[in-house]
């Protein structure tokens, strides 16, 4: 997904598409998730306590997976 940004005269600063900012960016890459920003951090499949969510691929190159809930805590802090 490309990134669509719009500059606004009014406010004079570059702002990003309203669609971008529904959902998630992962920590680690910076790519759009498919996480909507108004879900419970509890819900969330790849998310770390006290970094931030991460994508679907950063998650399963880092963890071999791609639902944290699954993993001991103790494995998530060995970052």
């Amino acid at each position: 997904m490309k990134k669509r940004f719009f500059f606004n005269r009014k406010e004079k600063n570059l702002q990003i598409d309203s669609e971008e900012k529904s959902f998630e960016r992962c920590v680690l890459c910076g790519a759009v998730t498919d996480v909507p920003v108004q879900m419970p951090v509890s819900e969330r499949k790849c998310y770390i306590p006290g970094a931030g969510q991460l994508c679907r691929d950063c998650c399963r190159e880092l963890y071999g997976s791609d639902d944290l809930g699954t993993t001991a805590e103790s494995e998530i802090c060995k970052i």
